[in-house]
């Protein structure tokens, strides 16, 4: 059986329309629910977050399981979260309509959201301003560009503030030159003064943010990265309404050690700019974290493809911002022409060179 396409499964509650009863969905425009049916509006309490959890307490891995079902994609593996009652449709990653439900794979449930500040049709803008600075991208594309597929979804990502407290020693060098030889030998080397070093380093990490998706990596994030996480309001299902939102593949304290790895490498760039050190014999650090906070952040990011040649292609929105990544197909006759420039450049260049 589809428990996707089962309505029976997936009874109850969403936002009714309090005029016509219809349902209502989160409009990134106006930052309310609206009803698609009549025109009406409710109004959204926001609140930003101000408190984060604890690390180190314990966390109920089913409390999202109330009021959340997860899906997950049999085509492509990807693991969505939608609201009771809402009905999954196709999977936002890859389109397959074939999405089974799996309520005890919701998880933690998120701490803070950021919404969606525009619609698709101005994602779709935004894609197409990206796409006409691309060199190589063919001109047909850039004038007729059409999206046929476009999901807001809102990807989970772990945010960690911590003070740090370090205890480091090593053995540091620093560069000096002296002439040795006399006549034709006579020549200049270089040496290393080395040098001891230990003490305390402090440090205070603030919202070191870590994406937790499957279907998006580091890379992908960065590129449509950053989120402004400060301004991330206390979880609300109604910003998801008419949205889905990809469940965390990266657990919290997997989240934890990749974000230790990126404050322990700034905790050593901190300790060697105390010093003149040329070259780094040794370096050894102890850290101890202290009040370490997290929050469970969905970021709203739009996920958008086209066809163009019988090929398909994907692009990322950010959902706040509009900063847009993606792949874009590539005109030969682009290339060509640029080649061609490249090497008369170059050409042009020897000539003067030679008869200068």
């Amino acid at each position: 059986m589809d428990y996707a396409q089962d309505k029976e499964y997936n009874q109850t509650e969403k936002v009714k329309c309090a005029s016509c009863g219809a349902d209502m969905v989160f409009n990134p425009e106006s930052q309310s629910l609206t009803c698609e049916h009549c025109g009406s509006v409710v109004e959204i309490k926001s609140e930003i977050l101000e408190e984060e959890n604890d690390f180190f307490a314990d966390m109920n891995e089913d409390e999202w399981a109330k009021e959340a079902l997860s899906y997950r994609c049999e085509n492509c593996g990807a693991v969505t979260v939608l609201q009771v009652g809402e009905i999954a449709g196709n999977c936002p990653f890859c389109g397959a309509s074939r999405v089974i439900a799996e309520q005890d794979q919701v998880g933690i449930k998120p701490s803070a959201i950021i919404p969606f500040a525009f619609d698709k049709t101005h994602a779709k803008e935004y894609y197409k301003k990206w796409i006409k600075k691309k060199l190589f991208a063919p001109s047909k594309l850039k004038k007729n560009f059409v999206a046929d597929k476009v999901s807001g979804v809102y990807l989970p990502c772990w945010t960690y503030d911590a003070y740090t407290l370090s205890v480091y020693e090593g053995r540091l060098g620093e560069y000096y030159y002296v002439t040795v030889g006399s006549g034709k030998d006579r020549r200049t080397v270089r040496r290393t003064r080395w040098y001891r070093v230990y003490g305390e380093y402090v440090g205070d990490f603030d919202d070191v943010t870590i994406e937790a998706s499957a279907k998006i990596d580091q890379s992908q994030y960065n590129k449509i990265a950053p989120f402004p996480t400060k301004e991330a309001y206390v979880y609300d299902s109604k910003y998801m309404a008419g949205f889905s939102a990809e469940r965390y593949s990266t657990g919290i304290k997997e989240g934890f050690e990749r974000a230790k790895g990126y404050m322990e490498a700034n905790i050593r760039r901190g300790i060697l700019s105390r010093y003149h050190a040329d070259v780094v014999g040794y370096l050894n650090v102890k850290t101890s974290y202290k009040k370490v906070t997290y929050k469970y952040l969905l970021l709203p990011v739009w996920m958008c493809g086209f066809s163009y040649n019988k090929k398909r292609y994907g692009f990322l929105v950010n959902g706040k911002t509009g900063r847009t990544t993606g792949k874009t197909p590539v005109s030969p006759w682009r290339v060509l022409v640029a080649t061609l420039l490249g090497l008369g450049a170059l050409a042009l260049l020897v000539y003067l060179c030679m008869n200068s």
